[in-house]
């Protein structure tokens, strides 16, 4: 079939076809005089590529449900993902309404922190928009999902921000922006459900990745590894920490915040006492 076909039976434009075809979403054959030839297969792949497309899945998204042999649970997370832009965009709506009708002045809205519309992670990243933000955006995303609700929360919220907007950024955010700007939600709801695993089932996760976690530990020892960014990037974030006062203003404030993350830090606490004997060079790192 030719692109001319497919592109009637599909209701794709050449450049749209072109596209996902340079975004690798799909292999075209080519014949001898070097013409592209859809066969009934990739025919069928366009089709689904459209039908997300018009459902306002990424490129990037797009690609990884293609390439899995388990599509329905990544759908599940782009459907949560979709779930919480609505609700969070709704409640926008709503305040945006709110003000519109003269319920709520300009000034009150200036003023007014503790209302759902802005979750957490937006507020970080409106306050502090350039690599800091990123980062505690993406340190810290995945746990603030709460609204504040409470006059605790609230100080805890103006504690911490307040120290955030006065402490220096650290250094080595500059080397980071790349990753940081490459990461997405998806990477960190596995990531979410990957430590989640560990902790529910610490003496099975551990007994079937054994190899894997002695051979970091033995690549931990090594002068590699002291010699690599990561190891640097480790070192500098401890000193940060230490030095800095992160840990009473935003570690203390984040387990008021978030019920999640205060979950997370006893239970990673629980493995630490479980694990320490048996595995003491991986409770060098600080993961908070």
């Amino acid at each position: 079939m030719r692109i001319s076909e497919v592109m009637k039976v599909c209701h794709l434009t050449k450049k749209a076809i072109q596209y996902y075809e340079k975004q690798q979403l799909i292999v075209i054959q080519q014949d001898a005089n070097g013409y592209r030839r859809f066969d009934e297969s990739d025919v069928q792949v366009l089709k689904e590529i459209a039908i997300y497309r018009k459902l306002g899945i990424s490129v990037a998204n797009i690609k990884k449900l293609l390439d899995s042999s388990e599509r329905e649970h990544i759908l599940e997370n782009i459907i949560t993902e979709k779930e919480k832009t609505i609700e969070r965009e709704t409640a926008q709506l709503d305040y945006l309404k709110s003000i519109a009708s003269g319920k709520i002045s300009m000034e009150e809205a200036v003023e007014l922190r503790g209302f759902a519309p802005e979750y957490l992670v937006d507020r970080l990243i409106l306050a502090f928009p350039g690599h800091f933000g990123r980062y505690l955006a993406v340190h810290f995303g995945r746990f603030l999902t709460e609204d504040i609700s409470t006059p605790e929360k609230m100080r805890a919220y103006n504690e911490m921000m307040t120290y955030l907007d006065e402490v220096e950024d650290p250094p080595f955010l500059e080397e980071m922006a790349e990753l940081l700007d490459s990461l997405d939600t998806t990477y960190f709801q596995h990531l979410s459900q990957d430590i989640a695993a560990a902790l529910a089932n610490k003496e099975t996760y551990f007994e079937e990745n054994k190899e894997t976690i002695e051979a970091c530990i033995e690549y931990r020892q090594s002068q590699a590894f002291k010699d690599s960014a990561a190891y640097k990037w480790q070192q500098a974030m401890q000193a940060f920490q230490e030095q800095s006062g992160y840990e009473e203003k935003v570690i203390a404030n984040m387990r008021i915040l978030s019920r999640s993350y205060a979950k997370y830090l006893e239970e990673l606490q629980s493995m630490s006492v479980d694990w320490s004997e048996k595995y003491p060079q991986l409770m060098d790192d600080k993961n908070r």
